[in-house]
């Protein structure tokens, strides 16, 4: 039985020369195993097999190589370059082409590929791994089985499951953050509409509560005293994420999505999030979101003015 490392570096092991070096990085961090000697255990299991694989290796020459091994056997080097790799097979032995291409490569076996098509979540996880995300171990907590394939199944099943403990711990930053993640993990997907604009409008509330850059989870009220400036509360404190911006008004424009549509759900964003202590109210993140959706920055200013004049600091 492989476990997880051993299964994702047979994925990536398949086409590769057989010097490749292994990203001990993810190895030993994410799969907590050495990169010593594993691709000689899966040849030596079956799984891969090391071969002088001509075609393909060749395939990875420069033009100008391929064209110079054709001058130096006296044959045409005009065509392309696939022209050019059928012309050196064609023409030159097994043994030449060894000889030039010098090095092996791993292929996996039809056993190799039957366990690949039988552990897709291990690929899945490995191609969209994020610290602390999409892990193996969140997907082991979200209770994802290896046998599930369906890429948007397996990002809500984690996100969900982060979603609901972030809320109930109040750790806001990372609430944030997995709300992000979602939102752009699920663009690569048809993601379903209602599910793309209730995680956007989630994002936008968390940054305009002020979550979003809130990493230590410091009270907020004793954050609003360390604000200097206006532009402190901006840069630090209530950062404007306008990538969710852009794509709300797209998506307005596509769907016929109203601005009273998305207040509507906005309100219903804010109860569902009614454990977090706000820098706003409820009707001045309302007054945010339209100011957002139509670049009204003198609104966006007036309305962080406002709440910040009670402070014995000026804002400018």
């Amino acid at each position: 039985m492989l476990n997880f490392g051993e299964i994702y570096a047979l994925s990536i092991l398949d086409g590769k020369r057989e010097d490749y070096y292994f990203n001990s990085h993810i190895l030993r961090n994410v799969f907590l195993v050495s990169e010593s000697s594993i691709a000689a255990n899966l040849v030596e299991q079956g799984l891969l097999s090391l071969t002088f694989e001509r075609e393909l290796s060749l395939s990875k020459l420069y033009v100008d190589q391929l064209k110079d091994i054709l001058f130096k056997h006296d044959l045409s080097t005009t065509g392309r370059k696939a022209v050019l790799v059928n012309r050196i097979i064609e023409n030159l032995d097994d043994e030449e082409i060894n000889q030039i291409i010098k090095t092996k490569t791993f292929l996996l076996t039809d056993m190799g590929q039957e366990l690949l098509d039988n552990n897709p979540f291990v690929h899945f996880i490995t191609k969209n791994y994020c610290d602390n995300i999409i892990t193996f171990k969140t997907a082991e907590m979200a209770g994802i089985s290896n046998n599930q394939n369906d890429p948007i199944i397996i990002i809500d099943q984690i996100t969900d499951f982060l979603i609901e403990k972030y809320t109930l711990e109040k750790r806001h930053q990372k609430l944030f953050e997995v709300l992000n993640h979602r939102l752009f993990s699920k663009l690569k997907y048809n993601i379903d509409q209602t599910d793309f604009l209730d995680t956007c409008l989630k994002i936008i509330f968390l940054s305009l509560s002020g979550q979003a850059s809130n990493v230590n989870n410091y009270q907020l009220l004793d954050l609003k005293r360390q604000i200097e400036t206006l532009d402190d509360l901006k840069s630090k404190i209530a950062v404007f994420p306008m990538n969710c911006i852009n794509k709300l008004i797209r998506f307005q424009a596509g769907n016929g999505v109203s601005d009273d549509s998305l207040l509507l759900q906005f309100h219903c964003i804010l109860d569902e999030y009614r454990q977090i202590d706000s820098l706003f109210s409820d009707v001045e993140m309302v007054a945010l979101l339209k100011a957002g959706l139509t670049y009204n920055y003198e609104a966006i200013d007036k309305i962080y003015q406002n709440n910040f004049s009670v402070n014995k600091k000026e804002c400018r």
